[in-house]
């Protein structure tokens, strides 16, 4: 990858409406402020509906916009005016409407606009355990976490997003033992 630029590199190794969502948070169009509109909060909430679940078939550019242009308090607000008006939260909207890399970005975004950087590691260590194995990024993560003092917060992450202690997970999940004690004592230690 050295040597291009990283929109080339997106260009060329994606398509469709993954690329697009990708390009578009590249471009970094999203407002940076605080600020927020109650109408407009409204008004993107019914339109994601209208495009999704209230419709046959996604039109995923009113996705991309609306995820990729509103700030993180402004897309709280459009989130919970979702719920209201739906009865469905956001994430429940995005499994109806999204698979694979398209809805692995979306529900990244999501995660960090409810819970910040945390949600989306939270998203990554489950993914690692729960998806085919990748010890490899198990071991960054946990690795990580302990050499930046954030164990604590990963770990109540884990349990109240997953349902279970982080531990137990590793416990089923490592396939050698030596690396599954490695793992538990960076965990409990």
């Amino acid at each position: 990858m050295f040597g291009h630029e990283l929109a080339d590199e997106i260009s060329s190794q994606t398509r469709g409406n993954y690329k697009d969502l990708l390009m578009a948070l590249l471009k970094a169009d999203r407002d940076e402020s605080a600020k927020t509109d109650r109408t407009q909060t409204k008004q993107d909430a019914e339109r994601l509906y209208k495009a999704g679940e209230k419709r046959l078939g996604t039109d995923e550019e009113v996705f991309i916009q609306i995820f990729t242009s509103q700030n993180v308090a402004q897309l709280r607000f459009i989130f919970e005016e979702y719920q209201k008006l739906t009865g469905n939260s956001i994430e429940k909207a995005l499994d109806s409407e999204f698979s694979g890399d398209e809805f692995d970005a979306f529900m990244d975004i999501a995660s960090f606009v409810r819970k910040g950087p945390s949600g989306v590691l939270g998203r990554l260590v489950q993914k690692a355990i729960k998806g085919p194995s990748n010890d490899e990024l198990l071991v960054h993560l946990i690795y990580s976490y302990k050499r930046l003092n954030l164990m604590n917060m990963l770990q109540d992450e884990f349990k109240h997003g997953f349902k279970g202690p982080l531990s137990e997970a590793v416990k089923d999940k490592a396939k050698s033992t030596i690396l599954k004690n490695t793992l538990i004592n960076l965990i409990s230690g």
